[in-house]
């Protein structure tokens, strides 16, 4: 008797996908039509619309789900979210080449989005949202920047007055006369490889500053670490590290307005997922 061997589910980080999801959204579907149409759970469309890692099958049913009127995405847009959210990319490390690679645009294109751009089509909005939303927390360093081109980045936007993306709200970045966090008028460059890299366990200085408060938001939200591991990794006290983590939370709400957010936002794990992959590995 032959025992079939479960075959690895290949796996992508979809910015396709995340985009087309945001062209569904603003053309009239809501969230349990595109997961009825798309076959999809609630946390793959979760994942998806954020361009985290989904299997390919995954991707390919969410692109052959028909956008209900494409001709309201050749519309424009007019003002700055698209403008400040491609700065804030670069201020994180993201060089105009690996940002034009991963939109699908020419340089010169991303290079006049970057500096004048306050009208784009609506499609080309979305597409940038998308990109935005996925790399915002991304460490360039480990996604293919190499490390000089990184710094080069980071070195250009704060010349050029970039701030990064904590220095923007959801609520303001498309406002024209939205401004960064707390008044801020000094430069804004995070180092999110180094919080990343830290919080996880690599051997890099540890952070300080803004680049702590990432360090800590991300080891305590999207890792879920033990409170005694993250703090001996950021050279902290547990107990001041989860007084820190209350006032980050406390911050992020009072800045909310009453709104929900991400900080109370149920917490979206790999379990399942895992738990699902072991068990075809068992089987085989």
């Amino acid at each position: 008797m032959t025992t079939a061997v479960a075959s690895p589910v290949r796996m992508v980080h979809s910015l396709p996908a995340a985009a087309h999801i945001r062209a569904l959204r603003y053309t009239g579907l809501n969230d349990r039509e595109i997961t009825t149409r798309a076959r999809l759970t609630t946390n793959q469309l979760r994942r998806a619309a954020r361009g985290d890692l989904i299997g390919w099958d995954v991707e390919r049913r969410i692109l052959r789900v028909t956008i209900p009127n494409v001709a309201v995405l050749k519309g424009t847009v007019t003002g700055p979210g698209t403008r400040r959210r491609l700065r804030a990319l670069v201020a994180l490390g993201w060089p105009l080449e690996h940002l034009a690679a991963a939109l699908g645009w020419p340089l010169g294109k991303v290079q006049r989005a970057v500096l004048d751009t306050n009208t784009v089509t609506r499609a080309d909005y979305l597409l940038v949202c998308a990109l935005y939303d996925q790399r915002w927390a991304w460490a360039p360093e480990d996604h293919g920047v190499p490390a000089d081109e990184a710094a080069a980045a980071r070195e250009t936007a704060r010349i050029s007055n970039c701030y990064s993306p904590l220095a923007w709200d959801d609520e303001i970045i498309d406002v024209p006369k939205g401004r960064p966090n707390a008044g801020r008028t000094e430069v804004v460059c995070l180092d999110t490889a180094a919080a990343v890299r830290a919080v996880t366990g690599d051997p890099v200085p540890v952070p300080t500053g803004q680049a702590r408060t990432h360090a800590i938001a991300y080891g305590a939200r999207y890792l879920d670490l033990p409170w005694d591991l993250m703090a001996e990794r950021l050279s902290m006290n547990p107990e001041s590290l989860r007084r820190s983590w209350e006032r980050i939370k406390d911050r992020v709400r009072a800045d909310a307005n009453g709104k929900t957010t991400w900080v109370d936002a149920p917490r979206f794990t790999d379990a399942a997922f895992i738990k699902a992959w072991d068990k075809g590995r068992a089987a085989a």
